[in-house]
């Protein structure tokens, strides 16, 4: 299953939009690759993101999950872990 999204969010107003206020647009695209692996990535005129998820569905449950960004104005990187583990 692949899930893809769009975002735009631009000013409406005369006085915004003469104060030159910053257009924001994001892309993500989600694939799920099987029902233990997901795959994730995002793009925006800021930063990029992308992510990877694994899930077992053997006793007991196991979820890992392992992200990351990049923010190219500010030129920083931040990434994040996660394990969840928890019995039915």
């Amino acid at each position: 299953v692949v899930d893809a999204g769009v975002l735009v969010e631009s000013p409406l107003s005369a006085a915004s939009l003469e104060s030159d206020a910053e257009t924001r647009m994001k892309m993500a695209l989600q694939w799920q690759m099987n029902k233990n692996i997901c795959v994730k990535g995002s793009a925006s005129l800021r930063e990029v993101g992308v992510g990877i998820a694994f899930k077992s569905w053997w006793e007991p449950t196991f979820t890992c999950a392992l992200t990351g960004k990049y923010d190219y104005r500010q030129g920083q990187a931040g990434c994040g872990f996660t394990v969840c583990l928890y019995q039915h």
